[in-house]
């Protein structure tokens, strides 16, 4: 009776097994595989949005490459006017504002001269002069 009692036992515990297997573990199985379909599924997906992606990504960066220059460029302006200024107040300070004035007008007053003696012929009549001179 008692090999009877362990080999009863034995195949209640077989079929107690069977029963967990089928009621739990299959279903279990059945949702793992459920659960790998939806992965693959989200991966591509991540990949597909991953590469729809890349062109705003790119146009974002050039943006920015934009923004930096456009920033460096007022940047070196802004320093280039505060160097003029220091420039035109250092000239101011020492007066050559008007010296420069006045060798503008001197150059006005050479030029119009050389005008004047260019109409009258003047000026051709120097330069004959001048090489028969030499």
């Amino acid at each position: 009776m008692r090999k009877e009692g362990i080999l009863s036992q034995l195949l209640a515990l077989r079929n107690y097994k069977k029963q967990n297997v089928e009621k739990y573990l299959l279903p279990a199985e059945r949702h793992a595989a459920e659960l790998m379909e939806q992965a693959m599924l989200l991966q591509q997906q991540l990949e597909g949005a991953s590469a729809q992606a890349e062109d705003p990504l790119k146009a974002a960066s050039v943006y920015e490459n934009i923004v930096n220059a456009r920033r460096r460029g007022k940047d070196g302006g802004d320093r280039g006017h505060k160097a003029a200024d220091e420039a035109y107040s250092t000239a101011s300070k020492s007066g050559l504002t008007g010296r420069a004035k006045k060798l503008k007008q001197r150059n006005a007053e050479i030029l119009e001269d050389a005008n004047n003696l260019n109409s009258s012929g003047e000026c051709c009549h120097l330069v004959r002069t001048r090489a028969n001179v030499s």
